[in-house]
């Protein structure tokens, strides 16, 4: 071979061996791009899930939730070129998911608006509902924004603050569906403060016009002090309400009645009601949460979950740890109280790089790996997910226990006895029976409204003394006057259409069993979304797939 025909194959082979590399590198560019639309699906996805999720806890399994469906179908599948453009795609989308949940949220709170009375059992006016739906529609501008003004969903940087925006907008949105809530047409409320060592504090009712009412609640006298609640001036038909306060301490309260103009009505209470109930503030469960008594021991085998929003009053000290007194209304406003952690975090450190991941236990891959040294807030101790422990961030956001530096306070695991907090039955008292939830389970009135926005989680005991049938719905009465489903408890049997496998809670096939299509499979309540798909629960951790059961008529 001549020295010309050397280097023309050398030449050659070079060029074949540059070839070879580009089109292994384009390979395995197009590869990693399409994992990474997998990945933005699979985060839609989960902000759909989450979305119906919050939409369910506030108003209920029959949530009107069409608008958030709608965004989710138009944006469930990213798109773009680079890993860059598909997050940039897949932000949008969550973002579209947030205001469709926004939009939905509305939309259910003005059908409850129909429906709203005042604290008097009065119905509201039309004007007084158009008022209510008015600011409903305000924060509904507030976060989804106008053809102008951006919302606060649309300058969230990032899915957190996505998320955050929405659930804002949402608890504003509920927020407006107190009884007497709301301006110009609404309620104008003054609450007094707390008058110490003999001091004096006074509440002054606000003016509701055009048929409001103005409630005045006198404020708290400690030690001798004196609280006063004047009532407001209710124009056009209005309500002025005096409302007196609390007397603590030999302290006295007392309740001047308000103006009522053009037909109005003036009302007052006097003397304080002679106990230290404040306004409660509601607070949000990050983790799944035991009930305690006054000695900071278990009061039942109940379990609030994760999401569940209670009403709280003030925080006490027991033993060397905080916890956040809440009212059984159903119980004689029986005390109970919840470990704070489970709503407040613990600033912690990690001592290694860490990755984010989902309640699945499955990666987050669009959000950033945290760096050794960072501080991350936690709550709770650390929860279990497929056999690994992880502490709780945010909402469906996890890092792995192993990775943060360990802190007694936060990783102590809670095994405390369950001791009865039910009061001594008399001769009137109902037995009361342990059910097993295999459900989650709202909590309703005797009317079958959801009483407030508390959820019980599956495995959770609770005490019953019989059932009942409201609006042609069976529940079992619990031992301190509410009501659960008894769907959540007995369950139904339902013939299946399709040979079915078991799944997990995380949506993993269970074991090797296959039902038969015919078997009769006994479920329990309505289905849940694990992964975007929907099951039936059937038994602890075992789900049977929606569409392999045949259509219930």
């Amino acid at each position: 071979m001549t020295d010309s025909a050397a280097v023309t194959t050398t030449k050659d082979k070079a060029i074949a061996d540059i070839d070879a590399v580009k089109d292994n590198a384009g390979k395995t560019d197009a590869d990693a791009i399409s994992k990474a639309k997998a990945d933005a699906a699979a985060e839609i996805a989960q902000s759909h899930k989450d979305a119906i999720d919050k939409l369910h806890t506030n108003f209920g399994p029959d949530a009107d939730t069409s608008t958030t469906d709608k965004a989710f179908e138009n944006h469930k599948n990213a798109t773009g070129s680079s890993a860059a453009a598909i997050n940039k795609d897949k932000l949008a989308a969550e973002k579209e998911i947030a205001k469709g949940a926004v939009a939905d949220a509305a939309a259910n709170a003005k059908k409850k608006v129909d429906d709203l009375k005042h604290t008097d059992k009065t119905d509201y006016t039309s004007e007084e509902k158009k008022a209510i739906k008015d600011k409903i529609d305000q924060e509904v501008g507030k976060a989804n924004g106008t053809i102008t003004t951006p919302g606060t969903i649309d300058q969230a940087p990032n899915a957190t603050e996505v998320n955050k925006a929405r659930d804002e907008a949402i608890k504003n949105i509920v927020n407006n569906l107190v009884p007497n809530a709301g301006n110009g047409g609404g309620t104008d409320n003054g609450t007094g403060g707390t008058g110490n060592g003999g001091g004096t504090d006074n509440g002054t009712g606000g003016t509701g016009n055009g048929g409001g009412t103005g409630n005045g609640t006198g404020g708290t006298g400690n030690g001798g002090g004196t609280g006063n609640g004047t009532g407001g001036t209710g124009n056009g038909g209005g309500t002025g309400n005096g409302t007196g306060g609390t007397g603590n301490g030999d302290g006295t309260g007392n309740g001047t009645g308000g103006t009522g103009n053009g037909d109005g009505t003036g009302n007052g209470t006097s003397n304080g009601t002679g106990n230290d109930q404040e306004k409660g503030k509601d607070i949000t469960l990050m983790h799944n949460a035991y009930v305690y008594d006054k000695n900071g021991q278990r009061s039942n085998k109940v379990v609030l979950k994760a999401g569940s929003i209670v009403t709280t009053y003030g925080l006490e000290n027991i033993a060397g740890r905080q916890y956040y007194v809440a009212i059984d209304q159903g119980a004689s406003n029986r005390k109970y109280y919840i470990a704070a952690g489970n709503a407040q975090y613990l600033v912690q450190k990690l001592g290694h790089n860490s990755y984010i991941y989902n309640k699945y236990g499955k990666r987050i891959k669009t959000e950033p790996t945290l760096k050794k040294g960072t501080k991350v807030k936690t709550y709770g101790v650390p929860v279990k997910i497929r056999g690994k422990k992880y502490f709780i961030i945010a909402t469906n956001q996890y890092v792995k226990a192993a990775n943060v530096l360990r802190s007694q306070l936060a990783t102590k695991i809670e095994r405390v006895a369950v001791t009865s907090n039910t009061p001594v039955a008399d001769n009137n008292t109902k037995p009361s029976v342990e059910k097993t939830l295999k459900h989650n389970a709202y909590i309703y009135d005797g009317t079958g409204k959801r009483s407030n926005k508390l959820i019980l989680n599956a495995g959770s005991v609770v005490n019953t003394t019989g059932q009942k049938q409201i609006n042609g719905n069976s529940y079992y009465t619990l031992d301190n006057g509410m009501y659960i489903a008894a769907g959540n408890i007995d369950g139904k049997k339902l013939s299946l259409g399709h040979n079915a496998y078991l799944y997990s809670q995380y949506g993993n096939r269970v074991g090797k069993k296959v039902l038969k299509k015919n078997h009769l499979v006994k479920t329990y309540g309505s289905p849940v979304k694990i992964k975007s798909k929907m099951y039936y629960i059937t038994d602890n951790n075992k789900n049977v797939k929606k569409a392999n059961f045949k259509v219930v008529s």
